[in-house]
């Protein structure tokens, strides 16, 4: 016997066995993914955001833009919420929306700069907070110069009164002297 003789029968058998198998199933459909409403991505919750606070910002309404910040502290990831933050301490050193004082600023922007987690917000927060303590201590000397300056500048009306004063009791007198002179 052969090789050829004894695969044959083998052949043979496969080929028929192929054929009696049943066909493949089809393809299953792609079942839809249940529609799930999704959270903006927090960049796009950021542009809207921002663009209300622009908005805002126009209108000169800085407490309301200050607000719509907070509100997305609270939602937001620690360090989104923390770049709202850092935004906040700016729109409080706005000239326009505060009357000049630059504390409440620094006490914001201690607190954010005091949580340990947020570090790439570190360098930019410590530089602000170096120039915002370097225009405090401007604008304190700058009060006490104008404070010393009002202060002198009393003294001086004082001191210009009591003069007046004292030439007016020296008038008076040689004006008595004058009468009395004159009658013998």
């Amino acid at each position: 016997m052969t090789l050829r003789t004894f695969l044959v029968p083998f052949a043979a058998a496969a080929v028929a066995l192929a054929g009696c198998r049943p066909p493949a199933d089809p393809p299953a459909a792609p079942v839809p993914a249940p529609v799930v409403p999704i959270a903006p991505a927090p960049q796009a919750r950021w542009a809207q955001t921002w663009l209300q606070v622009e908005s805002l910002l126009s209108e000169s309404r800085f407490g309301a833009a200050d607000s719509v910040l907070v509100a997305y502290t609270r939602v937001s990831e620690p360090m989104a919420g923390a770049r709202a933050q850092l935004w906040r301490v700016l729109l409080r050193l706005e000239p326009r929306s505060t009357n000049g004082e630059v504390q409440p600023a620094i006490v914001l922007l201690d607190s954010l700069l005091a949580d340990t987690t947020l570090r790439d917000l570190r360098a930019e927060g410590l530089l602000l907070r170096r120039g915002l303590a370097a225009t405090d201590s401007l604008r304190r000397v700058d009060q006490r110069r104008r404070s010393s300056a009002v202060q002198q500048a009393a003294d001086r009306a004082d001191e210009l009164r009591a003069t007046r004063d004292s030439l007016a009791r020296l008038g008076a007198e040689l004006q008595r002297l004058k009468a009395r002179l004159r009658t013998p």
